[in-house]
């Protein structure tokens, strides 16, 4: 389905949610009001076909899920893939939520939500020695060891000269060395100090 489609896919969920929104709120009103069954049903039916409409948004939009983790997936295990899915699509819930039809196509009101959950997910599951700064850090850390080694013919960098490339300071780089370190499984352990 091209970009065009994906859009009038979704401002017809949208548009009907909102539509379903506004009933349900209009028969919870007359329901405090005065309470009889036939609106308790109305009410019922309401609320059924609006989850139905968040599903297939849900289900219409979850490719920008799996976009924003396949970023993390190189290295996750099983469950991390789960658990970092399951974040991505707490953020979906949520920017279905908030969506404002007027601010522009759903996918970019999204992304950031998505991302922002992924992101969380992934810091706490791989990185629970980080705090969201250092986090934020990481990825220049690791660019600077990759371009000092290159640089270097495959030679570790020194703390001080990854500090000075990547704009950190040298506690910093090693807190971030020190989370990464704790990641890798015991086996890596036993062979790196010969165990």
């Amino acid at each position: 389905m091209s970009e065009p489609d994906w859009r009038a896919v979704n401002d017809e969920l949208f548009a009907e949610r909102h539509r379903l929104l506004q009933i349900e709120a209009d028969l919870a009103r007359q329901q405090l009001g005065d309470p009889l069954p036939e609106l308790d049903l109305q009410l019922r039916q309401c609320r059924y076909s609006l989850k139905q409409v968040n599903e297939q948004i849900i289900t219409t939009n979850a490719g920008l899920v799996v976009n924003c983790v396949s970023r993390f997936m190189k290295k996750a295990t099983v469950d991390q893939r789960d658990d970092y899915m399951a974040a991505g699509m707490a953020g979906l819930v949520e920017a279905i939520d908030t969506y404002d039809a007027a601010s522009g196509k759903f996918s970019t009101w999204a992304y950031w939500p998505v991302l922002r959950s992924v992101l969380k997910a992934v810091n706490g599951s791989e990185h629970q020695l980080l705090s969201a700064r250092l986090f934020e850090k990481r990825p220049a850390v690791q660019s600077a060891i990759a371009e000092l080694e290159q640089s270097a013919g495959g030679a570790p960098p020194t703390i001080e000269a990854i500090a000075a490339k990547a704009g950190v300071t040298v506690e910093q780089v090693d807190r971030i060395l020190l989370a990464a370190f704790t990641d890798v499984e015991d086996e890596t352990w036993g062979k790196k100090f010969g165990a």
